[in-house]
């Protein structure tokens, strides 16, 4: 059973946004907003590397309408997996996908 304290339950729906951010796309983007150099998938226990910033919301009802960004790795990304929940380290930033587009380093797009 996972601990509320240590991890957020989420649902993903993968990284179907046809949109993509200044600076490339959604990784980049959560890393250069976030300021974080975390290489691996939020994932809990996954250690695998992120390739791509995915769209997750809150699994609670009460939480549930606002999107954000966070690092997940193609195995936890595959569409076959959108509306299971699953467990995203807390220490991991989660960044609204509502935001402003991000004005990133030129060399990102």
């Amino acid at each position: 059973m996972q601990q509320a304290a240590t991890h957020h339950r989420v649902l993903t729906i993968a990284d179907s946004s046809p949109e993509t951010s200044w600076c490339g796309d959604w990784l980049k983007h959560w890393r250069y907003a976030t300021g974080s150099t975390r290489d691996t998938c939020a994932v809990e226990s996954c250690r695998q590397p992120a390739r791509t910033g995915a769209h997750v919301q809150f699994d609670e009802h009460a939480l549930r309408g606002h999107w954000y960004v966070v690092p997940i790795c193609a195995e936890h990304c595959c569409p076959c997996k959108e509306d299971a929940p699953i467990f995203i380290d807390r220490r991991v930033a989660l960044l609204p996908a509502d935001e402003e587009p991000c004005n990133g380093p030129q060399w990102w797009s």
